[in-house]
């Protein structure tokens, strides 16, 4: 990456009173961001994430409650992810014209994208 790149994340939306406004300031500066959603937010806000889509943004799996996953058995963590994944992929919260993130936890506890 070079130094005259900024990677923009925004996270726990869609949110119905501050993504509009987000959407609109990236759009007036060009730019683009990647959208940490959670999935029963995007199920709420539909409209939402098929503007996200439009303006040609990606999207994170925030899991589908936000329930931190260090708190949970292991199989309610990987529910989590999983059904976070099913909402943001499944086209009836909004079209598929998204672009859905991986995210992997390493083992020293940091996340990465692929």
């Amino acid at each position: 990456m070079s130094a005259q790149h900024v990677h923009l994340t925004f996270d726990d939306g869609p949110d119905p009173r501050w993504t509009p406004q987000i959407l609109d300031l990236l759009a007036q500066a060009r730019m683009h961001a990647t959208f940490f959603a959670i999935g029963e937010c995007a199920q709420r806000e539909p409209a939402l994430m098929r503007s996200v889509a439009a303006g040609g943004h990606a999207v994170g799996n925030h899991t589908f409650s936000h329930r931190h996953p260090w708190l949970m058995r292991s199989r309610a963590a990987r529910a989590q992810v999983r059904d976070g994944a099913k909402t943001l992929s499944d086209g009836k919260t909004y079209d598929n014209n998204l672009t859905i993130l991986s995210v992997t936890r390493r083992k020293d506890f940091s996340y990465s994208t692929l």
